[in-house]
């Protein structure tokens, strides 16, 4: 695998499966989504999310709360059937006054399945 500006491509075709593990911090008033896209075009083009993911996951947080986590786990599979122009970005945002951020212990596994 290779990782360029959020942006992942596959060394080879096959269906890979996709473990994003992720560890969500923030304070108070806050919204945080991540999500997965695909593309075939070399990065061109974006499926918008339902392709890879089934969509995306939102956290909601409100009130005065100090030091709200959340973690979880997205799966999925991709058929790459071409690895010069398959592309897979796993984003992560928020918005609103709580500092929302991606913490340690968030990581993604790639494995190769046929």
């Amino acid at each position: 695998m290779t990782h360029s500006s959020g942006v992942w491509t596959f060394p080879s075709t096959g269906v890979w499966e996709i473990r994003w593990y992720f560890n969500l911090y923030s304070g108070a008033n806050n919204q945080f989504y991540i999500g997965g896209y695909t593309s075939t075009d070399s990065g061109s083009s974006w499926d918008g999310g339902t392709e890879l993911m089934g969509g995306t996951w939102w956290a909601n947080w409100t009130g005065n709360y100090n030091g709200d986590n959340s973690s979880g786990v997205f799966g999925a599979t991709t058929n790459v059937t071409n690895a010069t122009t398959h592309r897979i970005k796993l984003l992560g945002m928020g918005s609103g006054g709580g500092s929302s951020q991606m913490r340690k212990g968030t990581w993604v596994m790639f494995t190769k399945l046929t």
